[in-house]
């Protein structure tokens, strides 16, 4: 399972953070058995849920082994997540399209979308900016 195997490990997932956010509402943290661990806290709380825990949708993950979620499984587009905008189109190293999520907690986002560039060097993102054909800001 993706998401198990992956709980705590978030340098392997490349989340490129390691949170200690929360752990001053840590009471007691009681390894019950091999597999369990207890943690007691001092209010109620998401945490570490908020840190750690990506939302993956089953249809899409269910079938995909940790060895190629690290490896060469690529989410179809569009991508799922639960933020204001979806990944509609991605090309790797050259462009990603955000367009809104109608499904968005808070409602629709009001801009039509994006679209992220990639470049390989910084000459071509300093003549896109002069020439008006890339926005920055």
């Amino acid at each position: 399972n993706y998401l198990r195997d992956s709980i705590g490990k978030p340098d392997e997932l490349n989340v490129g953070w390691n949170s200690t956010d929360g752990l001053q509402n840590v009471e007691s943290i009681t390894a019950l058995d091999d597999e369990t661990l207890q943690i007691v806290t001092k209010a109620r709380t998401r945490w570490p849920a908020d840190n750690y825990l990506m939302i993956v949708p089953e249809h899409i993950w269910k079938g995909v082994s940790y060895a190629d979620a690290r490896g060469s499984f690529r989410n179809p587009a569009p991508l799922v997540g639960t933020g204001p905008m979806i990944v509609s189109e991605f090309q790797q190293g050259q462009f990603a399209r955000l367009t809104p999520n109608k499904y968005f907690r808070t409602g629709q986002p009001a801009t039509a979308g994006m679209i992220f560039t990639f470049f390989k060097a910084s000459d071509s993102i300093a003549q896109g900016l002069k020439s008006g054909n890339l926005d920055y800001g």
